[in-house]
């Protein structure tokens, strides 16, 4: 019985701690992004200029608003982007990228994309939300169409 406890025990601590992910509390150059969950990365078979110059015409594309660009480091942090509800009514959440390109060699480019996402709460206030992979896989499926490369997690 007492096994059986423990063993119960053993199991309720797993599912409580390994469901949950805790967030960090990033920095780059431009200061701390504070509660990113995860930093999704791809690695393109391309030379790193190449790789930068294609995600900034996939950034101007998008849209997205600049918010800083540090092309010495490899890094491009964008502006709030606000998502809205039917017709414009109301806001439902609002994201930011910091995109890092990092040269891992000649032919060897990794992508890290770290979002912070909130969501609306009411008023003029944002309460932080898990954010989802949806924004970095349309950025890394846009790099890849445009360098026509392979690419790896």
């Amino acid at each position: 019985m007492r096994k059986i406890f423990v063993w119960m025990a053993c199991l309720t601590l797993f599912a409580v701690t390994g469901c949950v992910s805790v967030p960090i509390v990033a920095h780059d150059s431009f200061g701390p992004i504070v509660k990113i969950h995860y930093a999704p990365s791809r690695v393109f078979s391309a030379p790193a200029d190449k790789v930068w110059d294609t995600l900034m015409d996939v950034i101007e594309k998008r849209k997205d608003p600049i918010l800083a660009i540090d092309s010495e480091n490899g890094v491009v942090q964008t502006d709030w982007v606000v998502e809205w509800w039917l017709l414009r009514i109301s806001p439902v959440t609002r994201y930011r990228l910091n995109i890092q390109v990092i040269q891992l060699s000649e032919l060897e480019t990794e992508v890290v994309v770290r979002i912070q996402e909130e969501k609306h709460a009411g008023g003029g206030d944002w309460e932080y939300t898990l954010p989802t992979e949806k924004k970095a896989s349309q950025i890394f499926r846009s790099i890849r169409r445009r360098l026509r490369c392979k690419t790896r997690p």
